[in-house]
């Protein structure tokens, strides 16, 4: 179910996309654009308006009439249709159900009127509730799938609306050959064809980025669903196909011609976590490559390559252990979640300093604040701007540990701050050790204690996890409702060191925000270079180095 509920968020998504692939289609008709569609069975098409004088109350009232009884007989269809699918008493047979798909299901799919396209979300939904789900006749629905994917393939390579291309992406990649059974905790078995065609779809030279899209979040599924652990999981050969096609992809310039920026932004972070899913390694470490030269990439977005982390973590180097090269991919996972946290460090001081010249500006006066960083030794008098201005100024509420100190960053800025910095720094966590939930993943499977790089590993946690304590700076009213007493204790604790700055002055949040930041980072660089120190690690690698200790060339 969660993997259902991610693809519809994907599909929210990938409709935003389209608009940016397609801006032509903004402030435009569908119809205009010259887009096909598919006709509607006369039995089921909506009775037209047209020459029907809309002063002529009975007419009006006859076509009223007649709409609802459409309305009636396509409930009635539908709903006689799913009872037979589902093996419930109905009046529907075999050829009628065949002439709903044909005749409206299908066709509604691939409509061109605002009111049709509004709605494919929704009826997506509605095809896979009512016509699949609980339906438990293999034969039933594989004739629903046989019937579906055809046409689904024909609107995603037609001049269809770009929705509607989209739309027949995201549904083909969640067909099964064999339904999950929730009660029995059983995995579906994803549709094999679907998944060669979504596959050839990413690599097409024809087909645009916005359907693009729309198939790796259906290969993503798959990937989920028939990983390494999974009874269904991926041969040798699938696997193989599907991780070359995301490396090729991870291996395209930011913005070829074919592609929109944006587009290939998320086509390339969902091609990193699929990498992931799959978890293999590859012939040489081929796979483990493309995703360390992510994470080492300063070039790419820092969620980014945080993505590379975790995926990192997931690949499976049982059979050769030393391919991980645990050790350096270490550092540099240690080294990365240290770079994001003196980067969100900067991040504050430059909203803090950018408040405070607006206010000077503005009102003669910097915004107030407490002691500590950007703010210590600054103006305290009254500013327009400080005082309410977005969120910042003074700000106090019932069991604030802050009272006496104002802040001039707004609180949803911090908060923005650090909730984006512990999502890297989990990211982290799972490439190094893996999730909690399952116990399982991330490198520190691959080591014994004892061993240098369990020792880093070890110490790299032990440091992130801190940081991550020390970063829960929040009013009491903020605080999450699944905080429980034990984190909320740690956090205090280790929050009790930074609540002041060396003059004794109580530091704002954002303050505290940023010196946790600054000194988690200080701690992280301080266990790598105790532990690894640069010169040696670069030494053990067996790579050249430059006057400047990197590596030569």
């Amino acid at each position: 179910m969660r993997i259902d509920r991610k693809t519809s968020w994907m599909a929210a998504l990938v409709g935003a996309l389209v608009l940016m692939a397609a801006p032509e289609l903004r402030g435009q008709a569908a119809e205009d654009e010259g887009y096909e569609s598919m006709e509607i069975a006369a039995d089921y098409q909506t009775p037209s308006d047209e020459g029907v004088d809309r002063s002529d109350r009975q007419a009006m009232a006859k076509l009223g009439e007649q709409r609802r009884n459409l309305m009636r007989k396509i409930r009635e269809t539908q709903s006689n249709v799913s009872d037979y699918l589902r093996g419930r008493s109905s009046n529907a047979t075999t050829s009628e159900v065949e002439a709903w798909f044909r005749g409206y299901v299908i066709p509604r799919m691939a409509q061109t009127d605002e009111e049709s396209l509004s709605d494919l979300g929704e009826f997506r939904e509605r095809f896979f509730r009512l016509y699949v789900n609980d339906v438990s006749n293999n034969n039933l629905r594989g004739r629903v799938r046989d019937l579906v994917a055809p046409a689904m393939k024909q609107i995603i390579e037609g001049n269809y609306h770009p929705a509607a291309r989209v739309n027949a992406m995201l549904l083909l990649g969640r067909l099964n050959d064999r339904e999950g059974v929730r009660e029995s905790r059983t995995l579906p078995v994803p549709n094999y064809d679907a998944l060669t065609y979504m596959v050839d779809a990413v690599k097409s030279d024809t087909l645009p980025g916005y359907v693009k899209v729309a198939a790796l979040a259906g290969i993503e599924r798959h990937a989920a669903v028939r990983g390494p652990k999974s009874p269904n999981a991926f041969s040798q050969p699938e696997a193989r196909r599907v991780s070359d096609t995301m490396v090729d992809l991870l291996g395209l310039e930011p913005s070829p011609p074919e592609l929109e920026r944006d587009l290939l932004y998320w086509m390339q972070r969902r091609a990193i976590r699929i990498l992931g899913l799959v978890g293999v390694a590859g012939e040489n470490g081929r796979y483990a490559k493309a995703l360390r030269d992510v994470i080492s990439d300063e070039e790419r977005k820092m969620i980014m390559r945080t993505d590379a982390v975790e995926a990192y973590g997931q690949l499976d180097f049982s059979a050769d252990p030393e391919a991980a090269e645990i050790l350096p991919v270490a550092r540099e996972i240690g080294e990365l979640v240290a770079m994001a946290a003196k980067n969100d460090a900067q991040y504050i001081d430059d909203k803090i300093n950018e408040i405070q010249m607006t206010a000077l500006f503005l009102d003669g006066a910097k915004a107030r604040s407490g002691g500590g960083g950007a703010n210590r030794g600054r103006e305290r008098r009254d500013a327009g701007l400080g005082q309410g201005a977005d969120g910042g100024g003074q700000q106090r509420g019932p069991g604030n540990r802050n009272d006496e100190v104002e802040e001039v960053l707004p609180d949803y800025q911090r908060e923005q701050v650090r909730r984006r910095f512990k999502a890297y720094a989990w990211s982290g966590r799972i490439g190094l050790v893996g999730t909690q939930r399952d116990k399982t993943g991330g490198l520190r499977q691959y080591t014994e204690d004892g061993q240098e790089e369990a020792e880093l590993i070890d110490a790299l946690v032990s440091d992130i996890e801190r940081l991550m304590n020390t970063t829960e700076v929040r009013r009491e009213e903020e605080e999450e409702e699944d905080e429980d007493d034990e984190a909320r204790r740690n956090r205090n604790r280790d929050n009790d060191d930074q609540a002041v700055d060396e003059e004794g002055e109580k530091l704002s949040l954002a303050d505290q925000l940023k010196v946790a930041l600054q000194n988690g980072a200080e701690q992280i660089q301080d266990t790598l270079d105790q532990i690894v120190p640069p010169a040696a690690e670069d030494a053990a690698s067996g790579q050249p180095q430059g006057p400047d200790g990197g590596d030569a060339g």
